[in-house]
């Protein structure tokens, strides 16, 4: 009877130890989990920084702010935004293949960003690609229909390939949009 009793007490302690183990690996991996989310954290923040500081740059100097906008791509490769800037960048520098390749990527991570598609019509048009340009300004549209920007843009457009009718609707739009906005904003300040 002692051996049955041994033997059942060995059991038991050979299950609390295989419990203990388990116990143990799970804590492992929420402390992994956790560490994992830590550095996902700081990357993002550093991300942030950096887009921050490249805003800051933008105008006064546009090549720093395009290494800045890189260093924060290079920490968060999802930031639709900080392609979408560093690609206004490089294009007013008039390199357009980067500002193009930066505002496909834009819109590859945020497809319902009207500002990429904005910026990547007025490249197009730029271009000379007018039927691609008009394809984006539409779709800016379509994403953002109070874009006054846009309607200018597509009405500058429809001017140069003499849609004159189009280009004045286009024109209005964009006024109408300008004045909607004002309003907006008038409204609240006034909460």
């Amino acid at each position: 009877e002692s051996a049955k009793s041994n033997s059942a007490s060995a059991k038991e302690s050979l299950d609390a130890v295989l419990d203990l183990k388990n116990d143990v690996d799970a804590i492992k991996q929420k402390i992994e989990k956790s560490e994992e989310n830590a550095r996902r954290a700081a990357k993002r923040a550093m991300a942030s920084k950096f887009f921050a500081e490249a805003v800051a740059e933008n105008e006064k100097n546009p090549q720093k702010a395009i290494e800045l906008y890189t260093e924060s791509i290079k920490c968060d490769n999802r930031n639709a935004e900080a392609y979408n800037n560093r690609g206004i960048l490089y294009d007013n520098l008039g390199k357009k293949d980067k500002a193009m390749d930066d505002y496909n990527k834009a819109i590859e991570i945020n497809p319902n960003k009207s500002e990429s598609y904005n910026n990547r019509g007025i490249l197009l048009d730029d271009l000379g690609k007018k039927d691609e340009a008009l394809i984006d300004y539409n779709k800016a549209i379509e994403l953002n229909p109070n874009n006054a920007d846009v309607y200018n843009n597509r009405a500058i457009l429809h001017k140069k390939i003499g849609n004159r009718d189009r280009a004045l609707a286009d024109y209005n739009k964009a006024i109408e949009s300008m004045f909607i906005f004002s309003t907006e904003r008038l409204s609240i300040s006034k909460e």
